[in-house]
């Protein structure tokens, strides 16, 4: 195994997201590399920083764990609406989650990075053309997972999906924006199960993915969608995918704070009780990609059929 822990290797859907990657892991570590493509994904798309993101980090003597970035249903503390009526039309804002992408990025960073918030934003900064999107980008790297404090930002995203537009996002969502810790399980019969509500499939979104393994061992994996529509913010450069539920008069409201959607599968390959491989899956079934050995990425039935010796260690839902 101490082949494997010289070889770099990065994975990235897009080209202009991969290069990104992996000039940031010339500079820093596997984290500070996913981090940083994250947000260039950002920066190059409005419809990404609003939406869910997922992001598995793991390394030798290291126990594998995801950080569930997964966007919330809105109204945290808030007095139930009144909800809207079946022959009512129900407003764009009232599907507006609460998101927390950069929140995610923001403590893997913290957690396990190098990179200073705005050493892992500079890329991103450089990328964009949307000059609102840029100032979002800007508050990220002064202030990281607090950026919704600032006033302005705040103010925007309440008169964009806040009560006054028809939607539930409120002051005290900001308060809860840190993701969820799942450590992997060790048996090869265990999974994860989580809560999941709309959408049931990805069929609303593509689901990408962004890896990089450094010269220890470390490796970082995230995935992220990009909506096909959603509701459009132009004071902030974004859009805002439609997944959150609206409350419908007299059916019963969805808890605020629940994590909406599904967490792409994910498996980890070991070898003799060492981290070998990260596996990626697209929605329930299509295989995308892996990190196999040798620091090669490469699609998974591939990556199985050359090293038949790994042991698949299943981690989905």
């Amino acid at each position: 195994m101490g082949a494997l822990r010289k070889d770099r290797a990065v994975l990235a859907n897009a080209a202009d997201v991969r290069d990104a990657v992996d000039a940031a892991l010339g500079r820093g570590n596997a984290v500070d590399a996913v981090c940083t493509g994250l947000l260039v994904a950002c920066a190059r798309d409005a419809s990404v920083a609003f939406g869910s993101v997922s992001l598995l980090v793991a390394g030798f003597g290291m126990s594998p764990r995801r950080l569930d970035g997964r966007v919330l249903q809105p109204g945290n503390l808030a007095k139930r609406p009144r909800g809207f009526r079946d022959s009512e039309v129900v407003p764009s804002a009232a599907y507006v989650a609460n998101p927390r992408l950069f929140a995610t990025v923001g403590t893997a960073l913290t957690l396990a990075g190098r990179a200073t918030y705005a050493a892992a934003t500079a890329p991103a900064l450089a990328a964009c053309a949307d000059e609102a999107r840029k100032s979002v980008l800007e508050a990220f790297a002064a202030l990281g997972p607090a950026l919704f404090q600032k006033r302005s930002i705040a103010e925007e995203l309440r008169a964009a999906a806040g009560p006054t537009a028809g939607g539930s996002l409120c002051d005290d969502d900001f308060t809860i924006l840190a993701p969820s810790f799942f450590e992997f399980p060790a048996g090869s019969e265990d999974r994860f199960a989580v809560p999941s509500l709309a959408p049931s499939s990805f069929e609303d979104g593509a689901v990408e993915w962004i890896g990089a393994r450094d010269a220890t061992g470390l490796m970082c994996f995230a995935s992220f969608e990009r909506a096909k529509e959603g509701h459009e913010i132009p004071a902030l450069g974004l859009v805002a995918p439609r997944v959150a539920l609206p409350v419908r008069r007299g059916v019963q409201r969805v808890d605020p704070a629940l994590p909406l959607g599904l967490l792409p599968p994910v498996r980890v390959a070991v070898e003799g009780g060492q981290l070998a491989a990260i596996e990626a899956l697209e929605g329930p079934v299509a295989a995308l990609a892996a990190f196999a050995r040798g620091g090669e990425a490469m699609r998974s039935e591939e990556a199985r059929a050359r090293y038949v010796e790994l042991e698949a260690v299943r981690i989905d839902r």
